[in-house]
């Protein structure tokens, strides 16, 4: 089979603008999607808010799905560029994941970013397309977790014992984003303090259960 040609690359002084252009939809779309929902926003309200019209964002997304897969690339991007840094650090990686839980609480409980990823996540629960692009995208977040993980372990984890360690902290930071929209008021640093904990627990020796000494009362 032979490769497909590579896509011409656009001239050096378009990139740029076109790049910008993407940015102006994809921050009025979220703007209106958080607003609206994805089927409460028009095109129209997107191209209002970009300071566009309509015509001239079709020259660069087809349509809402394809504006909403690009939101979830771009978050995945954004998320991506962590893990590498991780991936990359030396030294102690469980405190490197410790240190990094303020910041990942902080973004996770973002109320923008929170209602904007529900609403994400509600639309890939009815689109095929979306639900595709979401699944993903988290496989790809996952796969580096668990990369992560696995360097920072000295334990000879088993892939099923990485796979859960990571499916529990998406749980959590994941969570977090719900979390905020039912109950605002939320403390975010105790509640970082308890997940520092989480993350060093998970990173404990294993003890086998008949080797746990129960107190002399049971």
């Amino acid at each position: 089979m032979h490769p497909l040609p590579e896509k011409p690359a656009d001239p050096p002084a378009v990139r740029p603008k076109a790049a910008q252009r993407r940015r102006q939809v994809l921050d009025a779309a979220s703007r209106c999607f958080r607003l609206h929902g994805f089927h409460g926003c028009s095109m129209a309200q997107i191209a209002t808010g970009s300071g566009m019209s309509v015509g001239h964002i079709y020259r660069y997304f087809s349509g809402k799905d394809e504006i909403i897969t690009a939101i979830v690339q771009r978050n995945l991007e954004e998320v991506t560029s962590h893990f590498l840094e991780l991936e990359r650090a030396s030294g102690n990686l469980v405190q490197a994941l410790v240190d990094k839980v303020d910041e990942g609480v902080s973004k996770a409980a973002d109320s923008e970013r929170a209602a904007l990823m529900l609403e994400v996540w509600a639309e890939a629960g009815r689109n095929p397309e979306v639900a595709m692009s979401v699944q993903a995208a988290d496989r790809t977040l996952r796969d580096h977790l668990a990369r992560v993980l696995l360097r920072a372990s000295a334990q000879g984890w088993s892939e099923g014992d990485v796979e859960a360690r990571v499916e529990m902290l998406a749980l959590i930071f994941e969570g977090i984003s719900l979390r905020m929209i039912v109950h605002p008021e939320l403390e975010q640093g105790a509640l970082a303090a308890m997940i520092r904990r989480t993350i060093e627990a998970l990173f404990a020796p294993s003890t086998r259960r008949d080797e746990v000494s129960l107190p002399a009362n049971c």
